[in-house]
């Protein structure tokens, strides 16, 4: 499988810096041992002065004891006190030092019991001062014991620092051993990072000559699709421009209220149809501008169509902060940006519907009182025509229901006149 150019200038970069991030780790690695070897030459002097100051202080404690039983001085007490208490806490510091040489420990704590034995002896004298007087304390001193217990010490001393020094001899070869080791792996890091750069520049300037070429290519490409995008960018401007006209300059309302109820777009109709203004509603929530108390079933529709997506369509009695109300054909759909409410007032055609339904109850109402009121006349004629026909019928019954035919026939004509001129008024009024 044949590498592209860009996979091979990877695949050499990870070599590259593979290579060097382990040369790093391994330089890190060795100035990391070189500063515990550092610390640890250091770690060696440090005991060899501890060592060295507890042997002087055994031998001044000594020597101002013996001073002390001469001169009674009472202000040696005092140095003997602070050279015992510098003495111990001083082997305290040693053992803790040589606590990763166990032999080494071990020698500083025969040291530490000679030290001690040391400081022992020398209370002991000046308890014999204190008790027995001079002469006593005298007495003790001159048995040279002292002198005995400090060459003993001197012994222990000598010795810890023959071992001491040898520690220090090998730690400060592993030490340079360390600098020269570090100093071959930086010498190798320098060596790699100067061929990496090399081989860099060969292959950064054979790349930059082909990318020239390319990006020739990619500008008159670019000039090209620049053209392009341009002229379609123009197109689609000229027709977001149409599309936003028609919606402006439509009969019917168009209003988009966002997910957090705040409008944001109305057209002119609806602009219209909310009695407000364009600038006094963008931005602001429905709530904040309709009472939702007095729009309830509206508002029920809109956060349903919100809260499920699903459209809705309605006509409904909207009422405005003033009191007013009209009538709304409402279709409602679920957008990306919330809900897009389309509306149509149709509140001159539900004026008409009511007028219309007013003028039926009414007629009805009409209808019906002159039906029940043409029953009794027409009831009257009927009962005289039975009568006419009862050829024993006399001359005064005869004229009593000439008489009531009369009244009833005057009484219905009273009636169809009444009906004929609400008729009329009817035909005027439409």
């Amino acid at each position: 499988m044949r590498l592209s150019f860009t996979r091979k200038l990877v695949l050499f970069y990870s070599i590259i810096m593979t290579g060097l991030v382990v040369i790093a780790v391994l330089a890190y690695q060795n100035i990391k041992q070189n500063n515990a070897n550092n610390e640890s030459v250091n770690h060696s002097y440090i005991v060899l002065r501890k060592l060295t100051r507890v042997r002087g202080l055994s031998k001044d404690n000594s020597l101002h004891c013996g001073y002390y039983v001469i001169t009674a001085n009472k202000q040696l007490l005092q140095y003997i006190h602070d050279e015992k208490d510098t003495m111990l806490r001083t082997l305290n510091e040693l053992v803790a030092l040589t606590a990763d040489n166990p032999a080494q420990q071990q020698r500083i704590r025969s040291f530490q019991a000679s030290v001690i034995q040391g400081i022992n002896y020398s209370d002991k004298i000046i308890a014999a001062y204190n008790t027995g007087g001079q002469q006593a304390a005298m007495q003790l001193y001159a048995l040279g014991e002292s002198g005995k217990i400090n060459y003993t010490i001197r012994d222990k001393v000598a010795e810890i620092e023959r071992q001491e020094r040898n520690l220090l001899y090998q730690r400060k070869a592993t030490y340079s051993a360390g600098e020269e080791r570090f100093a071959r792996l930086v010498s190798l890091l320098i060596l790699c990072t100067g061929v990496s750069v090399t081989l860099m520049f060969i292959i950064t300037h054979k790349q930059m000559r082909l990318r020239k070429r390319a990006e020739a290519e990619v500008k008159q490409m670019n000039e090209s699709l620049e053209k392009r995008v341009k002229a379609k960018a123009e197109t689609i401007r000229q027709q977001n421009q149409r599309f936003r006209h028609l919606m402006d300059n439509m009969i019917e309302g168009m209003q988009i209220v966002g997910k957090d109820w705040k409008y944001i777009y109305l057209n002119d109709a609806a602009v219209g149809q909310s009695k407000l203004t364009r600038e006094r509603m963008i931005g602001k929530s429905i709530y904040e501008l309709y009472s939702e108390k007095d729009n309830a079933e509206l508002y029920h529709v809109l956060k349903q169509c919100m809260e499920t997506g699903q459209p809705s369509r309605l006509d409904t009695a909207f009422t405005f902060p003033d009191g007013s109300t009209n009538y709304f054909d409402l279709s409602i759909e679920p957008i990306d940006d919330g809900i897009l409410i389309l509306s149509m007032d149709i509140s001159e055609r539900k004026a008409r519907e009511l007028e219309r339904q007013r003028r039926i109850d009414e007629a009805k109402e009409i209808l019906n009182k002159i039906s029940h009121d043409i029953r009794q006349p027409v009831s009257s004629i009927v009962g005289v025509s039975d009568l006419l026909e009862n050829e024993m019928i006399s001359e005064d019954e005869l004229k009593t229901v000439s008489v009531s035919m009369k009244e009833s026939a005057l009484l219905l004509d009273l009636h169809t006149r009444q009906l004929s001129e609400y008729v009329s008024k009817l035909r005027k009024e439409g």
